[in-house]
C-alpha cells in the first residue's frame, strides 16, 4: 500500500465530493428540462454546432492546454502529454480537423476514399496517432493514480475522476438515440434534442472539472521535492 493510501482522507475531502455531485445533478436536471423549457427547436439552437455551449466547452480545453502547461510543464514533463490531450478535445470539439480533412482523420473512409493527397494522409495519419498516444497514456497514468495508488483520497483526484467519468458518459450519450432506435426500437419523447442537450451541456462541465483538477494538483503540490504521483514515471 502506497503512502497515499494511508493518509486519512483531507478535512474538505467530502466537501468536494458535494460539491461535485451538486453540480454534476444540477446541470443534468437543467439540461435534461431543457427542451420542455425552451422548445425544441431553442434547445437545438442552443446546441447546434458552433454554438454558444460548443464554443464555451473549447475555450475550457484552451483553458486546461494553459493551466497545465503553466503549472506544471516546466517540472513534469510528462504534463505535456495532458496539454496534447486536450489539444485533441478541443480541435475535435470545434471540428478543426474536419477543416483540413474533410472529414474525422480518425475514420478508416478517410484514408480509403479521400481525394487528398497521399502527403495529407500521412500527415493527418501521425496527428492521430499521436493522439491516440496521449491518450493511451493519460488514461494508463490516470488510471494508476486514481486506483492503485489512492489519488481518489486527494480533493484534486476527485475532480479528476468526475471530469474523465463525464468524458465516457457523454461518448455514451452521444450514440445512446441510434442504439435505443435501430437496437431497441425504443424512441423516447424529444430523444434526439434530449440527448443532445445532455451531451453538449455535460461536455462544458468535464473540461471545468479537469480545470479544477489540474489547479488543486498544482496547490498540494507546489512546494513538494518530488514529482505527483499523476506526473511521475515508473
Amino acid at each position: 500500500m502506497t503512502a497515499t493510501q494511508n493518509h486519512p482522507l483531507p478535512d474538505r475531502w467530502s466537501h468536494h465530493l458535494a460539491a461535485i455531485l451538486a453540480i454534476t445533478s444540477i446541470a443534468t436536471l437543467l439540461l435534461a428540462l431543457m427542451p420542455w423549457l425552451l422548445g425544441e427547436g431553442s434547445t437545438a439552437q442552443l446546441m447546434q454546432e458552433h454554438g454558444p455551449l460548443e464554443n464555451t466547452s473549447t475555450l475550457l480545453w484552451l483553458l486546461a492546454i494553459v493551466l497545465v502547461v503553466a503549472l506544471h510543464s516546466r517540472r513534469h514533463i510528462q504534463s505535456w502529454a495532458f496539454a496534447v490531450l486536450f489539444a485533441g478535445f478541443a480541435a475535435r470539439e470545434h471540428d478543426w480537423h474536419k477543416t483540413f480533412t474533410g472529414e474525422s482523420m480518425l475514420k478508416d473512409d478517410y484514408y480509403q476514399f479521400s481525394n487528398d493527397p497521399l502527403w495529407a494522409k500521412v500527415l493527418a495519419g501521425a496527428i492521430a496517432l499521436v493522439l491516440i498516444v496521449a491518450l493511451l497514456f493519460v488514461l494508463v497514468r490516470v488510471f494508476r493514480f486514481i486506483i492503485l495508488e489512492g489519488g481518489w483520497r486527494r480533493a484534486s483526484g476527485l475532480w479528476l475522476t468526475a471530469g474523465f467519468a463525464l468524458l465516457f458518459i457523454t461518448k455514451t450519450l452521444d450514440r445512446s438515440p441510434g442504439i435505443l432506435k435501430e437496437d431497441f426500437g425504443v424512441e423516447l419523447p424529444l430523444s434526439n434534442v434530449l440527448f443532445l442537450s445532455l451531451e453538449e451541456g455535460l461536455e462544458i462541465v468535464m473540461p471545468a472539472f479537469i480545470c479544477i483538477a489540474i489547479v488543486l494538483f498544482w496547490r498540494e503540490t507546489r512546494h513538494a521535492q518530488h514529482p505527483t504521483p499523476l506526473f511521475r514515471t515508473g
